[in-house]
């Protein structure tokens, strides 16, 4: 996975998951805890992410030979895709917010199989919606 290749560097504490106190967390329901959980996994991606970003830069500054361009590269695309992994994970967690708003029948459009492109619900919302009432 490609989260465990990036560790948090020493002089970044705050480039860490946040967590939730533990003395709130007991006291929290289980769809509070359910929705957080899901926060969280979008935290990591982003923070994964970004220290992907931070070891290329430090290797940058400190290293007295660059580093490759190869490897520059890699690591950079790891951010990317870890950051691209975050915005996945917040768009499903956005519709999933949502989904308590539409009416039961279209609910289908929040499941992870329905894509997400640059539109929430699809670029084909009326074609979907139409397949969905003649279904029902």
């Amino acid at each position: 996975m490609k989260s465990k290749r990036y560790l948090k560097p020493k002089n970044c504490a705050m480039l860490a998951e946040t967590i939730v106190n533990l003395a709130i967390w007991n006291n929290l329901s289980e769809r509070a805890r359910t929705s957080d959980r899901k926060l969280q996994r979008v935290q990591k991606s982003l923070i994964k992410g970004s220290t992907a970003v931070v070891q290329v830069v430090n290797d940058l500054i400190s290293k007295p030979d660059m580093p490759s361009k190869g490897q520059i590269v890699n690591q950079l695309m790891d951010g990317v895709l870890l950051m691209a992994n975050a915005n996945i994970e917040l768009n499903l967690g956005r519709r999933e917010a949502l989904k308590p708003e539409l009416h039961t029948s279209y609910r289908y459009l929040c499941a992870p199989s329905n894509p997400v492109t640059t539109e929430l619900f699809g670029d084909d919302l009326p074609k979907v919606v139409k397949d969905i009432t003649d279904t029902n």
